[in-house]
């Protein structure tokens, strides 16, 4: 150890054994807090500088830390869903995914909802007039959140989620097909999750994350079916809603998720 800059305690300033010892344990715990701040570092490991996107995603999670949530969770159905999509793969390209079905119940639910389909502003609640819906989707550069304005029926979602993904994931995106979401939807279920809760956008006042479609044993008419089951996890921000209007919703969205021919009525009819 360098004696150079070590004060001393002993006579006249001298450096004593107690001093070495006090700040060789100092030097520890300031190697112990950097290599918890910052790893595990080796000669093999490799600094990769984060993307534009990466630090927006970085800056989100930062400001959705401060944010008091609660999370809620349902399950749903989804055979009449499976049934919906197959016959119209069969007359529409594309054909709607579960992601669509979502979007399109939750933009029902939200215009039911009013409530819901709110953000936090400087101590108020603003509650938007339409809801437009972001969707998560996974790209070469990180998460991006392109907006389905004002869903409508899942064919309508289908063709709208299409375009805006591939712009997303080959780089296209444009401001307006990232900004304005007044909810967001994140679906894992694709890569075998079962269920999850997500990290709420804000000033978002909710978003919802989607499990895996599994065949899982339920009882119907007295006798244990196989069922294909889908998790939804509601997590709101607490501040602009609370639980009793999160589950009233959260139940809408499941019951236009299990009679899903109620989507593709206009409203109002």
């Amino acid at each position: 150890m360098e004696l150079h800059g070590l004060a001393g305690t002993g006579p006249h300033g001298r450096i004593v054994r107690d001093d070495v010892e006090a700040a060789a344990c100092s030097a520890e715990r300031r190697d112990a807090a950097v290599a918890t701040a910052t790893g595990p570092r080796t000669a093999e490991s490799e600094s990769v500088p984060l993307g534009r996107i990466r630090q927006a995603t970085v800056r989100r999670l930062a400001d959705a830390a401060a944010v008091p949530v609660f999370t809620l969770t349902a399950e749903a159905d989804m055979a009449a869903g499976a049934r919906l999509r197959a016959e119209l793969a069969e007359v529409t390209d594309p054909a709607p995914t579960i992601t669509d079905l979502v979007v399109s119940a939750a933009g029902r639910a939200l215009r039911e909802h009013p409530e819901m389909n709110a953000s936090a502003a400087d101590g108020a609640v603003l509650r938007h007039p339409r809801p437009h819906v972001g969707v998560a989707v996974d790209t070469p550069e990180g998460l991006v959140v392109p907006v389905v304005r004002d869903p409508g029926p899942p064919v309508a979602v289908a063709a709208a989620t299409r375009e805006l993904v591939d712009r997303a994931r080959s780089g296209a995106a444009t401001p307006a097909d990232l900004n304005g979401a007044t909810f967001t939807v994140s679906n894992l279920g694709m890569f075998g999750v079962a269920e999850f809760a997500a990290v709420i956008v804000p000033p978002q006042a909710a978003i919802l994350a989607i499990g895996a479609v599994r065949e899982l044993p339920r009882v119907r008419a007295g006798a244990v079916v196989a069922v294909p089951v889908m998790a939804l996890t509601l997590t709101c921000d607490h501040r602009v809603v609370d639980g009793a209007q999160a589950a009233r919703f959260l139940a809408r969205l499941v019951a236009l998720l299990e009679r899903p021919l109620a989507l593709m009525i206009e409203e109002g009819k």
